[in-house]
């Protein structure tokens, strides 16, 4: 047995992971979705609440999903539906990526979310970084231009809860 068997926690050892649609699954039932229906007609919420962040998806397409199980179908869907679907499961892209086998990319609209008053600290949980110190380095020249414009305060910019 190697050092990084022993450290390394069985639930996040690839040999034992569940993956594609049955990851899904598991990890909406472990939040709290105990259907798929709830789980898509919050996607539809979210969508209304903040359509520039969050795309919804039906019910169907989520079961479809957690059906699938070599990759297919979710590598096929649309990557903001999964982003939102990422949201739901409070999972980061990375780590979306890393259970499910599939990568969803990078949030395309951080500015957009910038500019109208979101939380960096909502941000980079989205963006699967660490701490707001590694979004404040990869996006400083996004960060420049919404404070530049003031159209943010720097409270406002960091969020005053941790999410």
């Amino acid at each position: 047995m190697t050092l990084s068997t022993i450290t390394t926690p069985f639930w996040e050892d690839p040999r034992f992971m569940a993956r594609y649609g049955e990851a899904i699954r598991e990890r909406r039932e472990y939040v709290g979705f105990t259907t798929a229906t709830s789980c898509a007609n919050e996607s539809i919420r979210l969508e209304r609440e903040d359509p520039l962040s969050f795309k919804r998806f039906s019910q169907s397409s989520l079961s479809r999903w957690e059906l699938d199980k070599t990759g297919e179908f979710i590598e096929s869907a649309h990557s903001r539906s999964l982003r939102t679907l990422a949201y739901l499961l409070n999972w980061s892209s990375e780590q979306f990526e890393r259970r499910v086998g599939v990568s969803i990319g990078r949030v395309p609209r951080l500015d957009l979310w910038l500019e109208s008053g979101v939380p960096l600290m909502r941000v980079s949980r989205w963006l699967g970084h660490s701490d707001t110190r590694v979004t404040e380095r990869v996006y400083i020249h996004l960060l420049r231009e919404a404070s530049d414009g003031e159209s943010l305060s720097l409270e406002r910019m960091l969020g005053e809860e941790e999410l």
